[in-house]
């Protein structure tokens, strides 16, 4: 047809409440990303943008750009109708439709209902998945594995997997808060429970960072103190003045110093190493840092880490792992 969308996850969609009139924002979060990107395109380049990952209603427009953003989990869909010219191959006028539950009822003048023959199809798919999902890993977890704040356990966890999946690396990082999505329940563990705690098929990445540039990202994160990182290999205190400024100290786990212009391997997410979250921003490079996309996913260095412990996983130990020490919060 002519007509170019473009699919967008932005991880602040722009939260809406009021639907009547699509170009009326003032019910929306006006620091949403997504509208920020629909404001810096150059006009006509894009005809609509479906948003996502921050589980947000939106059915608005932004610069003329229709756009839609319909929760999560699949409960809901959204809808844009644009009308093209064929004979121009464009797009000449664009609806937008708030985002409507997959409920019981009536769309269009026709009723709702699931659809026997689409369920047929599903069947054998789902019939994997939930075999997938009760997949035994071989261990116990004696006692809940919590995310937690300002310390982590699950995060501690899960850095100790990324670190042990990249032979020498010096340390990982990974976002707790909003990277891991459930905490680690106790019993025989199952895949599916990995699944939970982390569904995202982010991969991992191997980036080169200097101590200095270690101590940076500690700082600003320390500093900024919204989010919870965990982090494996090394040990950290923070120091806050009253000010708000953090002074950070980062040592081996034996208590040997790390010098400014040692060169450290990081192992972390495709989503850190491309801006996710902030926590490398003050220490990325100006091209970026390089992707490798056969790498493989967290989310099974996680599952085939906790497969090869022999022992019952607990969380006290980590728990009393001394990795961060904090004199005071640093946000100011």
């Amino acid at each position: 047809s002519g007509a170019h969308v473009i699919v967008v996850t932005a991880h602040a969609g722009g939260r809406c409440a009021e639907f009547e009139r699509p170009e009326d924002l003032s019910s929306c979060d006006a620091n949403g990303e997504i509208f920020a990107v629909a404001r810096d395109l150059p006009r006509g380049l894009v005809d609509a943008i479906v948003a996502g990952h921050s589980h947000a209603p939106v059915g608005h427009k932004v610069e003329g750009i229709p756009i839609t953003e319909a929760y999560s989990n699949g409960r809901a869909f959204g809808r844009i109708d644009l009308v093209v010219d064929r004979a121009r191959k464009a797009v000449v006028s664009s609806r937008s439709f708030p985002p409507r539950d997959l409920a019981p009822g009536d769309y269009e003048n026709a009723p709702v209902r699931p659809d026997p023959a689409i369920e047929r199809v599903l069947e054998p798919a789902l019939e994997a998945v939930r075999a997938e999902r009760a997949r035994p890993l071989g261990v116990v977890v004696e006692t809940p594995i919590r995310r937690l704040a300002p310390i982590s356990p699950l995060g501690q966890l899960f850095t100790d997997a990324m670190l042990a999946s990249v032979p020498g690396a010096d340390l990982a990082i990974n976002n707790s808060s909003g990277g891991l999505r459930a905490d680690l329940p106790a019993g025989p563990l199952t895949f599916g429970s990995v699944y939970e705690v982390m569904p995202f098929d982010n991969l991992v990445v191997n980036i080169r960072l200097t101590g200095r540039q270690v101590k940076q990202m500690f700082a600003a994160h320390f500093q900024r103190g919204r989010r919870v990182i965990g982090f494996s290999g090394v040990k950290v205190r923070a120091r806050c003045s009253a000010a708000g400024a953090a002074e950070v100290t980062v040592t081996r786990p034996s208590g040997a110093p790390i010098s400014d212009d040692e060169s450290l391997l990081v192992v972390v997410s495709d989503f850190l190493a491309t801006g996710g979250d902030g926590i490398l921003r003050p220490v990325t490079p100006a091209g970026g840092f390089t992707i490798d996309h056969s790498a493989p996913l967290m989310r099974d260095v996680f599952a085939a880490y906790l497969s090869r412990l022999k022992a019952p996983v607990t969380e006290e130990p980590l728990l009393a792992s001394g990795r961060a020490l904090l004199d005071s919060d640093c946000e100011r």
